[in-house]
């Protein structure tokens, strides 16, 4: 077995992107399809984004190995803390109408850039929760809202290939992102 050392930079979340698929499959499942303008970005209406999960340990333990576990099921969720808007292009007027509904869902660490071994895309399928209409108020602060997409399947990785989901890179294209 070859050593590795790791010594990579660390990542610094300096413009991450979340999107959720807001259009159909064939088959009528919200997915990414590669239609034009269905799919919600979360790049600016979000300030914090987390990944926690948890690993259920199922005993196993017979007369000869009596703490024996195995791994079972893998629960989790994407939970970011958003600002709360209205209008057009609001988080509420977008993500309320789809509570309740099973999801695609797209992070790529770095969402200015294309996929790749130092930016993988994560993919999984969430069912959105109940948004609600108003969040901590405070005089003349953003209202913020926490939004927890729990799994429905465990996440995915790939570093080839064209983006599953269109990122709005920076001038940057690829055949999923014309520019």
């Amino acid at each position: 077995m070859v050593d590795i050392h790791l010594e990579q930079a660390p990542y610094l979340a300096t413009s991450p992107s979340l999107v959720v698929a807001a259009s159909t499959d064939p088959d009528g499942n919200y997915a990414f399809n590669g239609i034009d303008g269905d799919q919600i970005h979360f790049n600016c209406a979000a300030n914090s984004f987390s990944a926690p999960f948890e690993v259920e340990e199922i005993e196993t333990g017979t007369f000869c190995k009596p703490s024996r576990t195995q791994q079972g099921t893998v629960t989790g969720s994407w939970t970011m803390t958003a600002y709360m808007s209205y209008g057009a292009d609001g988080v509420w007027n977008n993500l309320a109408p789809l509570a309740g509904q099973t999801h695609e869902v797209a992070f790529l660490p770095k969402g200015a850039t294309v996929k790749g071994v130092d930016n993988p895309e994560f993919l999984c399928t969430v069912t959105m929760p109940k948004l609600p209409p108003i969040g901590e108020l405070a005089p003349g602060d953003k209202v913020e809202v926490e939004l927890v997409l729990a799994w429905d399947s465990e996440p995915t990785s790939s570093t080839t290939g064209d983006n599953v989901a269109r990122h709005f890179f920076q001038g940057v294209a690829s055949p999923s992102n014309p520019v």
